[in-house]
C-alpha cells in the first residue's frame, strides 16, 4: 500500500515539479529589456582587464541577474563566483553580505541544474544564517526551503528530511 502511495506520489507530483523549474524564477524578470549582446558586452566590460573591488559587486550583481535572465547561466555563475570571493575578502565570511552571495551563487546553480553544488553551498548559508539571525529567520527558513528543494531533485529523501 505504502509502495503504491509512494509511486502515485511521483507520477502525479513530478510533472509538477518540471514546471516549477520553469516558472520558478520569473520574479527575477529583467525590470527593462536589453539584449543580450548589450548586457554580455556590458558584464565583460567591468570585469575584464581591471581588479575588481566590493564596490562594483552591486553592478556585478545587476549584470549577473540579467543573464541569468536571459538564459546565459555559465557566465553568470562566473560573474556569481567573483561576487562571492569579493565578499569574502571584503567582509569575512561571518557577515550576512557575504551568506547573501552565496545565495545568489546557489541559485545560479540551481538553474544549471548543479543540485548537488547548490545544496552544499545552502548547508553553508544555513549554518551561517542560523548563527547571525536565528532558526525563526526568513532568510534561514528561505535557505532551508531551497536546500530541500535540492534534496528533492537529487532524491536525496533522508537528507532533505535530516535538514
Amino acid at each position: 500500500m505504502i509502495r503504491l502511495f509512494i509511486c502515485l506520489l511521483v507520477l502525479l507530483w513530478g510533472p509538477v515539479l518540471q514546471a516549477q523549474d520553469m516558472i520558478r524564477f520569473q520574479s527575477l524578470m529583467p525590470k527593462k529589456d536589453r539584449l543580450l549582446s548589450d548586457c554580455v558586452r556590458d558584464a565583460r566590460a567591468l570585469m575584464e582587464g581591471k581588479v575588481l573591488t566590493i564596490k562594483e559587486v552591486p553592478e556585478m550583481r545587476e549584470h549577473a541577474s540579467q543573464l541569468l535572465q536571459l538564459g546565459q547561466r555559465e557566465y553568470a555563475k562566473e560573474i556569481f563566483e567573483q561576487v562571492v570571493n569579493l565578499s569574502r575578502g571584503a567582509y569575512g565570511t561571518d557577515d550576512l553580505r557575504y551568506v547573501r552571495a552565496l545565495g545568489e551563487l546557489a541559485g545560479a546553480y540551481i538553474l544549471l541544474i548543479r543540485y548537488s553544488e547548490a545544496v552544499g553551498l545552502y548547508e553553508e548559508i544555513l549554518t551561517k544564517t542560523k548563527a547571525l539571525k536565528g532558526r525563526n529567520s526568513r532568510a534561514y527558513l528561505y535557505a532551508l526551503n531551497e536546500a530541500g528543494y535540492c534534496y528533492t531533485r537529487l532524491q536525496q529523501w533522508r537528507r532533505g528530511a535530516a535538514i
